[in-house]
This record gives C-alpha cells, sequence and structure tokens, in this order.
C-alpha cells in the first residue's frame, strides 16, 4: 500500500510513504532510478492498519530538502534530508507537542509552519530547525488546523483553518 504522495516543487522528483504489514519506508524517487530510502520503521504484523498521523512529509519551497515528521517511541522525531549534500539532520521535537496534524515549510529552509496539540488544544507554530526554537502562533480554545504561508504583492501572513464562530472571537483560554 502506498500513501503520501507529495511532488517536488520544482522538478520531477516525489517522495512516498510504502506501508505493508505494519512496517513502513518512505522513498524518495529521483528521475527513473531506484527509489532512497530514506527511513523505514514499524514492527511487522499480518494485519495491521495504516496509523494516518505518521510519518508525515514535506518539502521545502526550492525543492532541495525534505522534513520528516514521524514517531519512535512515543517521542515525536524530525528528519531533514538535504538532496545536494546527501546528508540526514535528527532532532527530537519538543516533548510537549502531543500530536502534529500537519506542518509544512516556510519561505527559507530553516522554519518549519506547524499545527500541533499541546495540553489538548490544536494550535499553530513555526518551529526552527537550526536553533529548537518554538513559537506559538495561536493561543486559543478554537482548533486551527492546515496552516499555509502565503504572500500576494505587498503582504504575506499565515492562513489557517479554524472552527472560529466569527474572526473576532476571544482568542483566550
Amino acid at each position: 500500500d502506498y500513501y503520501r504522495f507529495p511532488p517536488n516543487p520544482r522538478n520531477r522528483d516525489y517522495a512516498m510513504i510504502e506501508f505493508k504489514h505494519g512496517l513502513y519506508r518512505v522513498l524518495l524517487y529521483q528521475g527513473f532510478y531506484k527509489p532512497t530510502v530514506l527511513m523505514k520503521s514499524g514492527v511487522r504484523e499480518m494485519e495491521s492498519g495504516i496509523n494516518p498521523d505518521y510519518p508525515k512529509i514535506a518539502w521545502d519551497p526550492k525543492g532541495n530538502r525534505l522534513a520528516i515528521i514521524y514517531q519512535d517511541r512515543g517521542q515525536l522525531k524530525l528528519m531533514v534530508y538535504d538532496l545536494i549534500t546527501k546528508t540526514r539532520i535528527h532532532e527530537n521535537l519538543p516533548k510537549d507537542f502531543q500530536v502534529i496534524n500537519s506542518f509544512q515549510y516556510m519561505l527559507d529552509y530553516n522554519t518549519l509552519l506547524l499545527s500541533a496539540v499541546k495540553n489538548g488544544h490544536s494550535d499553530s507554530y513555526t518551529y526552527n530547525i537550526g536553533t529548537f526554537a518554538t513559537e506559538q502562533i495561536t493561543h486559543d480554545v478554537y482548533d486551527d488546523l492546515d496552516p499555509s504561508f502565503v504572500a500576494f504583492p505587498g503582504k504575506s501572513g499565515i492562513i489557517f483553518s479554524s472552527n472560529r464562530p466569527t474572526p473576532y472571537a476571544k482568542d483566550a483560554d
């Protein structure tokens, strides 16, 4: 079984998650060559459901780096693979994140935009890969999902989906 096929934003490369009998592999296809296995994990089982939460993958805007968020022994982790230098960076994400709902790169290759569950609330965050710093963007009782960085002529910002009843709803817990 295969799922999650995010294409590279700049060329024909793509990454894919393969799931077979409880084991998953993150594969990187570059042109017509044999795929590169970036990660494999799981426990072999004859009948096993796919965990819809992990791993999650995203490309940076230039298509040179692939980020993978996965869970290992109850800890959320991040692996970044650089296609040019063929290097891998492994980091633990903050322990107070219970679930990562979605993520993507911002304009630079060093900052991720996350929708994460912390203390039972889903909010939006930025995470700096180089400094391990997390900045909370929203902090309220409403669910904030699928944040995206957008840029228009003269304006840029972050949009997200939410269950707020109005755009002017109070934003405190």
